[in-house]
């Protein structure tokens, strides 16, 4: 071999070890520089995309190509619930709320079911639950059954919880309340009870006033039923003379009291 064949030869093979040195270099770095999970994440090793059964805590870790790490937070993670309508015992529509609380145990099977699948078995779950207990019940428990109906979906969930590869920690159910067109109804059967109370008040007082007025002496002036009526209803700033009972939509409570009045003795 001459000498400049032999220089040839030696610059041909430094020029590969020195590529080959670079791309292991670079290959390396890759591996090194593209992996690090944070605090309270997890990854499983990849092997051209499909996963592998060995798992990575926190920290920098080796995964060059065709490796890889597919990672998720393990730490607890909150998931708002869709609010659930539901009929009560005495056929009342209710909306249930709810927050599911939970953290990844197992990254195998929380990969292989997805973030979505995770969401319908606990929608799934929580509906069968609040549904089941809803039913027996009346509005007016349901509606102070936020800690008892919390409970009854976090066990039912617990129950079910390996199949999704979490671990469920608290179930929140922080809003209970009836339809919107019920509230309505019942506020509005609060305000004609208030009304119906106001009434018998008057009438209450109306009907003493007659009875003081109709008193004989020396207890009171001693007026006839008719004229005592139409004392107090000047002094109450009326223009009638007499009360029209047709008028006044009244209770079977308040009209025996009206018929007291008119039937009181002259």
């Amino acid at each position: 071999m001459t000498l400049t064949s032999f220089w040839y030869s030696s610059w041909f093979l430094w020029t590969l070890l020195t590529v080959w040195t670079l791309a292991l270099s670079v290959w390396v770095w890759d591996g090194w520089s593209k992996h690090k999970l944070e605090v309270g994440h997890k990854g499983q090793l990849l092997f051209l995309g499909s996963r592998l059964m060995y798992f990575f805590q926190e920290g920098r870790r080796f995964a060059p190509k065709p490796f890889g790490i597919k990672t998720t937070d393990c730490r607890k993670q909150i998931m708002p619930l869709d609010k659930l309508e539901v009929i009560t015992k005495d056929n009342v529509k209710v909306l249930v709320g709810g927050t599911v609380v939970y953290h990844v145990e197992n990254l195998d099977t929380f990969f292989s079911i997805a973030e979505s699948g995770l969401r319908k078995g606990i929608d799934d779950t929580r509906d069968q639950a609040i549904r089941g207990k809803v039913r027996g019940m009346d509005l007016e428990k349901v509606l102070d059954s936020h800690q008892e109906l919390g409970g009854d979906v976090s066990i039912a969930l617990q129950s079910g919880s390996a199949q999704w590869g979490v671990h469920i920690d608290q179930v929140i159910v922080p809003e209970i309340a009836p339809d919107p067109k019920v509230v309505e109804d019942l506020e509005l059967k609060e305000r004609e009870n208030l009304q119906r109370d106001g009434q018998i008040v008057e009438l209450e007082h109306f009907s003493n006033r007659v009875k003081e007025l109709m008193l004989k002496s020396p207890d009171g002036p001693g007026l006839s039923r008719e004229q005592a009526i139409e004392q107090v209803q000047l002094t109450l700033g009326q223009t009638t003379k007499a009360t029209d009972a047709k008028n006044i939509t009244l209770d079977s409570a308040t009209a025996q009291m009206l018929a007291t009045i008119l039937g009181g003795k002259k």
